[in-house]
């Protein structure tokens, strides 16, 4: 009877212990993609479509990047676009980047730029495109 009652406390333990990790686990995993989600979520401006942002932060240094499509059945002629990061001061980082040349209907281009802060942590991002 003995042998039977350690063998219980170790399997409720053993349960315990699997529960508290898949836990620790799953609220991890939540809490780390929460905010960037929201903050990288595909947008579109002025016909533009901007998708699957996203920033990199290492060596003190972040890269921020997005891919942007033309969906106007048309040549889109934008020279430049502001990248505008909003931090929960509701300070704004604006970053800016040029689109080289116009965009075709239905043309996709990667637009990359780097500044030397972390951005991971901005509560909003908003594109404003220069004509």
């Amino acid at each position: 009877m003995k042998g039977s009652n350690n063998k219980n406390k170790y399997i409720l333990f053993g349960a315990l212990g699997v529960l508290i990790i898949i836990g620790l686990v799953t609220l991890g995993v939540s809490f780390a993609y929460t905010d960037n989600t929201d903050l990288l979520k595909n947008q579109q401006v002025d016909g533009l479509s901007f998708e699957n942002a996203k920033i990199e932060y290492k060596d003190k240094v972040s890269t921020f990047s997005v891919i942007v499509y033309n969906e106007n059945n048309a040549v889109y002629d934008a020279n430049k676009i502001n990248i505008v990061f909003t931090d929960n001061k509701g300070k704004d980082l604006v970053l800016t980047s040029d689109i080289e040349i116009p965009l075709e209907a239905d043309e996709g281009r990667l637009i990359t730029v780097t500044v030397d802060k972390d951005i991971t942590n901005m509560k909003e991002l908003k594109y404003i495109l220069k004509k």
